[in-house]
């Protein structure tokens, strides 16, 4: 544990790119996963200690997708399973 520790579980690159594996098993195709990929890039490239998805950064992106549509290829029923497969990795 560092001096910069918070304290907050993260999906790591590791575990979200596991996550996208799964969810091409749950017939999610190439452009869903890209869509997927793009989305959370910003969260999955930050410097550091910062590097990863957190559960209030997971929470904020899922209400963003399922309120703007018109912005990813992403079905209601395909967000509920990336959000369900993401959160068990938290």
């Amino acid at each position: 544990m560092g001096i910069f520790f918070t304290g907050k579980k993260k999906i790591t690159r590791e575990e979200f790119r596991d996550s996208l594996n799964a969810l091409r098993h749950e017939r999610l195709n190439d452009s869903d996963i890209n869509d997927l990929k793009n989305i959370f890039s910003g969260s999955l490239n930050e410097k550091h200690d910062d590097k990863g998805i957190d559960g209030d950064e997971l929470k904020k992106t899922i209400e963003l997708l399922k309120k703007n549509k018109g912005t990813h290829n992403l079905s209601k029923a395909q967000i509920e399973k990336a959000e369900k497969n993401l959160k068990k990795r938290l």
